[in-house]
């Protein structure tokens, strides 16, 4: 009759080399690469509000789009339309500000960040739209508007100067 040992030595052997794989191994490992991805697009979507003001932006937030559609991220589209206002905010660039906002507008029906319809208006100086509703800004709106126009002047006045 084997013992104890031999028993367990079998097993072992049975089972093969190291932990038997977890169902969820796969699904983690998924998990994991778009967790990575998701790091890179916001890195590169912070670059973009860094070099906000450079008029040959356009490739990097279409690159960035098309990157978002093919990666399945696209909660994150908001936040690359906000950052395209930014950049469209800096340059004066009135046409490309009012598709960007009317795309936030559209993106953000449901709810969920709609207030950066309220950023993107307040950043260009610009009324809020007609039938948008306000939030309640904890400063105020004024203050708040002040705030995210003052952003926008200090970077065109940073690039004016070159400090």
């Amino acid at each position: 009759m084997p013992t104890v040992s031999t028993r367990s030595t079998r097993s072992t052997r049975a089972a093969g080399p190291g932990p038997s794989p977890s169902p969820n191994a796969g699904r983690s490992r998924s998990l994991a690469r778009l967790n990575l991805r998701a790091a890179t697009i916001s890195a590169a979507i912070a670059a973009l509000i860094r070099d906000a003001g450079n008029p040959a932006l356009d490739d990097r937030v279409r690159a960035l789009h098309a990157e978002l559609d093919d990666a399945g991220l696209t909660s994150m589209t908001p936040t690359l339309e906000l950052a395209a206002a930014f950049r469209q905010a800096v340059l004066n660039d009135h046409d490309g500000l009012s598709a960007t906002i009317s795309r936030l507008r559209e993106l953000t029906g449901g709810g969920d960040y709609a207030y950066y319809v309220d950023i993107a208006c307040f950043m260009a100086g610009l009324p809020l739209p007609a039938d948008q509703t306000a939030p309640q800004w904890l400063d105020g709106e004024r203050a708040t508007r002040a705030r995210w126009h003052n952003l926008v002047s200090t970077r065109r006045e940073v690039l004016r100067t070159g400090r």
